[in-house]
């Protein structure tokens, strides 16, 4: 997979404007269309998978900076299961915890423990429960959601 990311600002909230905007007959606008990728000031992110056994993936993430000077960008691998625990009473929810210091270690009650190694310096592991905002969903809150705050190495 290849993601263009740009080093301006990412434009949340003008692609969330101005889709509201226009009206259904209209093509919808991008970040293309933003002008956050003038003068190739953007960074291709390349990720690639392979697979030695169904329980043994690598992943691989290659970051190109495209602009003409030196800029940084912070990387955040993801690691998940498919959100079960929520729909049914009594499911057990995995855990995340750090068992080294570039090793997260995820325990599935079904599925078993995995583990996501990190190469190079990582600064932090940073990782949450990454549930979803039921107030801006418009959902029903429920406990989980409420004052979550990312778990990193030094907590």
């Amino acid at each position: 997979m290849l993601y263009k990311y740009p080093q301006a600002e990412y434009p949340y909230a003008r692609l969330v404007e101005e889709n509201r905007r226009r009206g259904i007959g209209q093509p919808e606008f991008e970040l293309i269309d933003t002008g956050v990728f003038d003068d190739n000031r953007y960074f291709d992110v390349l990720v690639e998978y392979a697979q030695a056994a169904p329980d043994d993936i690598l992943m691989r993430v290659t970051v190109e900076n495209r602009g003409p000077q030196v800029a940084t960008i912070h990387l955040l691998p993801q690691l998940w299961f498919r959100n079960t625990w929520s729909w049914k009473n009594g499911v057990s929810k995995p855990q995340l915890r750090i068992c080294g210091p570039r090793t997260i270690e995820a325990r599935h009650a079904a599925l078993g423990t995995y583990y996501l190694h990190a190469d190079g310096e990582p600064q932090d592991l940073l990782f949450c429960d990454n549930e979803s905002n039921p107030v801006r969903c418009g959902t029903t809150p429920h406990a989980t959601a409420t004052g979550r705050t990312p778990f990193t190495s030094g907590s």
